[in-house]
């Protein structure tokens, strides 16, 4: 039942009081509730600035009696005077809210509020886990948020499913990852307090649970694919793991079919928002990419956080569109293409379970506050499982001195397991000249441990991810050396040690550091909380001097610490153990194992349980392909070798973003954004992140996304996120490296002939003749590819040889014209183009390897740049609608229709080639055979020679987009009547047909069938002839030749007749030898008794051909 509301607006005072008496005086109680109890802000929406959900679709002549016409007539009338939106059409529209980055890291309660107030939610997800915190969290089945943290985000959601029920819209509510390792025991605790804050809201629908947890018996003997560099796993390793399975799409679609609310053990962190609406028919590849950018909420904004609200909304045509609720946030075409590549090792190429995302053709469009994203593509790969295990090492003792600024602590730089914030605190080399290093020690006490774990674990996580003012490395603030992060001292006090080098964040800790503070005051209780900042590294501070030891008890591990006799505060962290990642590997998938690893249960608000099984359902069209299919656009985004240049500029001075992240726990990826497409090109071209050069250890490879000018460096790790060793275990701190990174660039001038002729000719350029774009390798490409192209055009209309690649006709004037840019452009690529030969005409026509001239340097410059812009992906992707070809005003229908009738032309002129040079292999053979051969023997030898070269190169007809727009309009529209007195005047038959010798033309519908067919009959005939005719035996004599028939041209016949690589060559070696004594063709001896005149095509009895073959 719809339900109007109205809330305040002076302007609407009347018409809410009137509508509100009018719809109460019809109804009692609505969805179970009596009306009389509801509160304006619960009754009435109608706001002419914000939302209001349309009744004229719902309120129609069929509606109830009740209702009566003055509802009718005032819904329709306020309906047409107010702007309406909001209302989600589910047929037609889906509508996801992402209120946070991790369940329990809180969001504003405006943010949301104004979001569910606004806004019609098909759904409300969240995923509450990940890897990044390290493996501690899984190896001890415990949780990295604190769960009154969890259970205010908890209760402010299911809240809002409640307001979207009074609203006429149903609203799913989905958990994934519950307690962040997703385990059994933390799937379980969620249940129960969901179903507490269920039954406190008045909330009795059931709930569903998918647990994830796995037994490690039931992967003994199993054959496991690691997921990058990962130590082979003992049978103590699996015995002695948590283990757990990461869900996909199909368990939480198997359970949304029983349940509106599901909660979720491990899981992959997209399939929580894309599960429902797959289930519900919306494309696969839209809403997996919305997926990837709502799973860490606001971060995709501008300022970005993870502890706010994201808004996506699908369409049926594969359009996912985005935008922030909190109006201080902005969603933008860069902030949502940079999250896409976040935290993925490549920056188009993404896999999945069961599936490959692919970004590169996606489209980013803004619209105001709305940022739209199309053409993602998805392939369906065999289904497969995504494992994570980790075990306990042992027990940890840390301890941690603030140490005092002075020059005599000549230990600081000592390894063995010591780290030192202001030398080697957040990476393992020490400082450069002029870099910074900040150490912050975060305690929290006075409140009991377990309050003071919470509210720590608060100010650690928004810390974090906190925007501010010049930040670059948006994956993350700082770095922690430890997981768990958080460490106890004293009987209740906690702390957590981080630092970072990043000199954004250094400029401004201490305004950042007083920010975080009083907004997590707004979020939890304060009182009785003593929070402390202790900064150290940067000059005056002093330094933080931190020492771990791992021990098989917790006294042996405390024994092992040794106090620092010059600190001036020192904290001995205990209660802790340490663990590592030992399994992060593939399973091949299939409905029994489904079922075995991810249970479900149907919770009734009665106590009942209901099992219910996952089964592999259908969620795609795709036709399933293998994985080395589905990956094979990987290498096409690596990034070109670069070249030398005279200037430079520092990375983290060029790039808007420079920020490093885990990619997994054995990869970390460095993604480097760009404002403009000019500073991405010369970082792109520059030499210094070229992988063999970028100052980065175990490179894996280096990609270039040109959607969101962004350069990707993906590494393997020194060591496993969190293991003994690592200094940053999220990975986020790792950038400052590649921040210092000199990126050359070029100066590039341009001769004033060059740019004389460029805009003479009008050529379609994507940017001024300037000497900044021509710093552009792109644009410089361009440029020459537009001369060419200008070049063949003319040739072509001048009715001159052409051909559709980069080869083309050149005049010493053309040559002379192109020379300059020619030259530039080959020494950006790395060779030198000589200038044409004297005497030369610099002209190529064809693919022939017989010219009895070798091409010029020029033309072998010309295709030597070339094959380098065919070899570069990222050159020939980047434009390839104008490369290589000038620009045209034409439409897609229209292009499309002439794409269609170059294949009509292409066919039917391939068709004629096989006639006329059929018919050549006849003529040659008739000569070959008569009488007066051997008096000309030297001159068919010559004539067979020059065939056999061009005839073995002889191709399919190719015709071009160029070739059919160059047919002039009078032919087309008054095409003269075709006979040997009037031929029709066209480029394309002039051009294409080329030097195939014209014996006569070709009947409407001609096939090479036909042919094939006609073929037989006469070598019937001739072989009838040669024997003397019909009568006895002539039918046997027939059907002799029927079954003997040999096609010696090329690709005709039937049988095993086909077309010969070695082409005509090869068949008239049947006929005729090389003599190596006279140096020409001479005929090969006829067989005894044989006849000068016969055999025809198919050899009778005893001729060359049968005794040849």
């Amino acid at each position: 039942m719809a339900v109007l509301a109205i809330e305040g607006h002076k302007k609407l005072e009347a018409a809410q009081q009137e509508l509100y008496d009018a719809f109460s005086a019809c109804f009692k109680t609505v969805n179970g509730r009596s009306v009389e109890t509801w509160q304006p802000h619960e009754t009435i929406m109608l706001c002419n600035d914000t939302t209001f959900f349309d009744l004229t679709g719902l309120l129609n002549e069929n509606s109830p009696a009740c209702f009566g016409p003055v509802i009718l007539k005032k819904a329709r009338k306020l309906a047409a005077r107010l702007s309406i939106r909001g209302y989600t059409d589910s047929t037609s529209k889906f509508r996801i809210l992402a209120p946070t980055a991790i369940l329990g890291y809180g969001f504003p309660e405006a943010s949301f509020d104004a979001a569910v107030r606004d806004h019609a939610f098909n759904l409300i997800a969240v995923d509450a886990g990940s890897i990044d915190p390290g493996p501690y969290y899984l190896a001890t089945r415990t949780s990295f948020t604190a769960l009154n943290h969890v259970l205010r985000d908890l209760r402010l959601m299911l809240k809002g499913v409640i307001q979207q029920a009074a609203m006429g819209q149903p609203c799913k509510l989905i958990v994934g990852s519950a307690g962040g390792c997703g385990t059994d025991n933390q799937v379980e605790l969620l249940a129960r307090e969901v179903r507490a804050i269920m039954s406190e809201l008045g909330m009795v629908q059931p709930i569903a649970t998918v647990r994830s947890e796995i037994c490690p018996s039931k992967l003994a003997g199993r054959t496991m694919t690691s997921l990058g560099p990962m130590n082979p796993i003992s049978t103590e390793d699996l015995r002695g793991s948590v283990i757990v399975a990461q869900m996909g799409l199909e368990p939480i679609m198997s359970a949304l079919g029983h349940a509106d609310i599901v909660l979720c053990g491990r899981a992959y962190d997209p399939a929580v928002f894309a599960a429902e609406p797959v289930r519900c028919g919306f494309p696969a590849s839209a809403a997996l990419h919305a997926a990837k950018v709502l799973e860490c909420g606001a971060i995709a904004t501008v300022p970005g956080s993870g502890s706010d609200c994201l808004i996506a909304e699908l369409d049926k045509q594969g359009a996912a569109r985005f935008w922030a609720p909190n109006p201080q946030r902005q969603a933008t075409t860069l902030s949502v293409a940079a999250h896409t590549l976040y935290e993925k090792s490549h920056p188009h190429v993404f896999g999945l379970p069961g599936g490959v995302l692919n970004t590169k053709q996606a489209v980013f469009k803004q619209h105001g506050r709305v940022v739209e994203v199309k053409g993602t593509r998805l392939t369906r790969i065999p289904p497969t499982v995504k494992l994570e295990g980790a075990k306990v090492r042992g027990f940890r003792a840390v301890a941690i001195d603030l140490l005092p600024d002075t020059p005599d602590l000549p230990d600081v730089e000592a390894g063995n397991g010591v780290i030192v914030f202001g030398r080697n605190g957040v990476e393992d080399s020490v400082l450069n000249s002029g870099e910074q290093e900040l150490g912050i020690v975060i305690t929290v006490t006075g409140g009991g441990l377990e309050r003071n774990r919470s509210h720590l674990a608060l100010l650690r996580a928004t810390l974090l991810h906190w925007g501010f003012d010049g930040r670059k490395a948006t994956a993350g603030n700082l770095a922690f050396p430890f997981s768990p992060s958080d460490l106890q001292f004293g009987d209740e006090g906690v702390l957590t040690l981080c630092g970072t080098r990043d000199p954004s964040f250094i400029s401004r800790w201490p305004q950042i550091l007083k920010e975080v503070e009083e907004y997590v005051r707004s979020l939890s209780s304060h009182e009785d909380l003593t929070v402390r900042f202790v900064a150290a590294g940067l000059d005056g501070l002093g330094f933080l001097k931190c020492r771990e030891v791992v021990a098989s008890t917790a006294e042996a591990a405390s024994a092992g610490l040794q106090v620092d006799a010059r600190a001036i505060q020192t904290w001995q962290c205990h209660g802790s153990v340490a663990a590592d990642y030992t399994i992060h590997h593939l399973l091949e998938l299939d409905d029994v194992l489904l079922r075995d690893f991810f249970p479900i249960q149907v919770r009734h608000s009665d106590g009942s349980v209901q099992d219910v099984e996952a089964t592999l359902l259908p969620w795609d069209d795709a036709p399933i392909v293998s994985s080395e299919e589905a990956y094979s656009d990987w290498e096409s985004s690596v990034k070109p070798a670069g070249w030398r240049a005279a200037s430079s500029h520092k990375l983290g001075d060029l790039a808007k973003v420079v920020r490093s992240k885990n990619a997994g726990v054995n990869e970390i990826t460095y993604d480097i954004m760009f404002a403009d497409e000019k500073s991405y090109m010369m970082a792109k071209s520059s030499p210094s992140l070229d992988a063999s050069v970028v100052p980065l250890r175990n490179v894996l490879g280096v990609f270039c996304d040109d959607s969101c000018w962004a350069i990707k460096i993906t590494c393997a790790r020194q060591v496993l996120a969190g293991s003994a060793g690592d200094r940053d275990v999220y990975g986020a701190q790792q950038h400052c490296r590649c921040s210092l990174v000199l990126v050359c660039f070029r100066q590039v001038g341009l001769s004033p002939g060059v740019a004389a002729l460029a805009r003479a000719r009008g050529l379609y350029l994507e940017g001024d003749l300037t000497t900044e774009n021509l710093a552009e390798t792109v644009f410089r490409t361009q440029l020459l590819g537009e001369l060419l192209a200008d070049l063949q055009a003319c040739r072509l209309m001048a009715k001159k040889y052409c051909c559709t690649d980069l080869r083309l006709e050149l005049s010493d004037k053309a040559t002379s014209e192109a020379k300059d840019v020619i030259e530039d452009i080959a020494k950006v690529f790395g060779f030198v183009a000589y200038a044409a030969r004297r005497g030369g005409k610099g002209a190529y026509k064809g693919k022939s390897s017989a010219q009895t001239e070798p091409a010029d340097e020029k033309v072998q410059a010309l295709d030597e740049i070339a094959a380098k812009i065919e070899g570069d992906a990222s050159l020939s992707s980047k434009r390839c609608d104008h490369l290589l070809y000038p620009y045209w005003n034409l439409t897609p229908d229209q292009e499309k229709s002439v794409n269609q009738i170059m294949e009509v032309f292409n066919k039917e002129y391939s068709v004629r080639r096989k006639v006329l040079t059929r018919r050549l292999d006849v003529t040659i053979q008739a000569f070959l055979w008569s009488p007066k051969a051997d008096s000309y023997m030297e001159q068919i030898s010559q004539a067979i020679s020059a065939v056999m070269d061009w005839r073995d190169h002889l191709s399919e007809a190719s015709i071009g987009s160029w070739h059919m727009l160059a047919t002039d309009e009078k032919t087309v529209q008054e095409p003269p009547k075709i006979s040997s007195i009037t031929a029709l005047k066209s480029v394309v038959k002039t051009i294409i047909i080329g030097a195939v010798p014209d014996r006569g033309g070709v009947p409407e519908g001609y096939t090479v069938e036909d042919i094939a067919k006609d073929i037989v009959k006469a070598n019937v005939a001739l072989t009838k002839k040669d024997q003397g005719g019909g009568g006895k035996g002539a039918s046997a004599q027939t059907a002799a030749a029927m079954s003997a028939k040999r096609w010696v041209g090329k690709g005709m016949g039937s049988g095993d007749a086909r077309d010969s690589p070695r082409g005509l060559g090869h068949s008239l070696s049947r006929l005729v030898t090389w003599s190596t004594k006279s140096k020409q063709m001479i005929p090969v001896p006829r067989a005894s008794g044989e006849k000068g005149g016969g055999g025809g095509y198919y050899g009778g009895k005893g001729s060359v051909l049968s005794n040849c073959r």
